[in-house]
């Protein structure tokens, strides 16, 4: 499937590859309280589909589902995080980049410095990944969890995330990979 083809509905026009279409922006998490420092993240995530499947990792243990992707280290392109999350995590390299769809930043509290707000700035790609799946070289956190590379359909990843965010068990990022999955459902990514 190309990246300007997805299965489920559009509301705008596909965006050819690489040109430049509108890209949504989300914030989550309100703003930042007076006093409190920012600790900021950078990310690259990938949206790959095929034939009405998206490729995302679960978490066994938990049930829930995100976008293949994650930081960017200093001096890298989204496309070259792009590429080496995708080879890490799912095995895949990534073999063409689509436009920017969604521009995502999420604020919580900082997990680790009370006097702090932890705030993930994240990039949402329309992306095709090869056909040859390698081993996957998880960092130590991604290992804990028990990541998987599956492919699945939005809806039954939307569908175990509300489960989830209802029983007030589900990993902090579900909350902002639930509202992409919402997104993409809606046919506005």
């Amino acid at each position: 499937m190309s990246l300007a083809q997805p299965a489920y509905p559009r509301k705008r026009a596909p965006t050819a590859v690489g040109h430049a279409g509108r890209v949504r922006h989300l914030e989550l998490g309100g703003p930042v309280p007076p006093g409190k420092r920012v600790v900021r993240r950078e990310a690259a995530k990938a949206v790959v589909e095929r034939e009405g499947r998206l490729l995302l990792l679960l978490t066994p243990r938990t049930g829930d589902h995100k976008l293949p992707g994650g930081g960017v280290q200093t001096g890298e392109t989204h496309e070259q995080t792009l590429d080496r999350e995708l080879q890490e995590e799912t095995g895949r390299a990534l073999a063409r980049l689509g436009p920017a769809v969604l521009h995502v930043v999420e604020r919580r509290a900082d997990a680790h410095d009370a006097d702090a707000v932890f705030e993930m700035a994240s990039t949402y790609y329309r992306a095709e990944v090869s056909d040859d799946v390698g081993r996957t070289r998880l960092d130590d956190y991604e290992r804990e969890l028990g990541l998987i590379p599956v492919w699945t359909t939005p809806a039954a990843a939307l569908a175990a995330h509300e489960v989830l965010l209802a029983s007030g068990t589900a990993p902090p990022w579900t909350a902002r990979e639930t509202q992409v999955l919402r997104l993409l459902l809606a046919g506005e990514l």
